[in-house]
């Protein structure tokens, strides 16, 4: 892993996320989701690489609903985890980064997709690397009940009846 690049893709993830227009995946979720994987890869003896890919792959996991205005109906739901996967493999290349950890984290968020999730997790990932799979899933589920992130919901169904059947959906 070369020096300086993966802090580069951090930093892009999260100008990316800024505009962000969705309430409930904002760069403070992410932020969240970041800090619990964190949390999670404390203990469990990862190896570095490991551990950067599962960070790096928190901080990307949602950069594809930055891609429409209206990133929460249920299509986005099926497809942004490919679309975020896809932005951390362009922008890595873009940055000449040539390294396992990127394309591991590429991998993981394309693995996490709802929709192909499964199909794509036994293609891409080894029985061994599938826990990261589940840690970045599972950091992600427990972000779900944050308050602040609840609060939002609760606003965002008031309004409309589409992110209660999304929400509904997820659930």
């Amino acid at each position: 892993m070369k020096k300086g690049k993966i802090p580069q893709l951090t930093k892009k993830a999260e100008t990316i996320m800024t505009g962000s227009t969705d309430p409930i995946h904002d760069l403070e979720h992410v932020k969240r989701v970041v800090n619990n994987v964190e949390m999670l890869i404390k203990d469990i003896g990862l190896t570095k690489k490991e551990r950067d890919s599962i960070i790096l792959a928190a901080w990307w996991h949602d950069t594809g609903r930055t891609l429409t205005k209206n990133p929460h109906t249920i299509w986005m739901t099926l497809f942004d985890d490919i679309f975020s996967s896809a932005m951390l493999w362009r922008q890595a290349l873009k940055i000449k980064l040539f390294s396992s950890t990127a394309g591991m984290a590429s991998r993981l968020i394309l693995c996490k997709s709802i929709g192909t999730g499964k199909i794509f997790t036994k293609i891409f990932l080894r029985k061994k690397t599938r826990i990261l799979l589940d840690i970045l899933q599972d950091a992600d589920n427990l972000e779900m009940l944050h308050i602040n992130r609840l609060k939002k919901m609760l606003e965002m169904i008031k309004n409309s009846k589409m992110p209660l059947t999304a929400y509904k959906f997820l659930s």
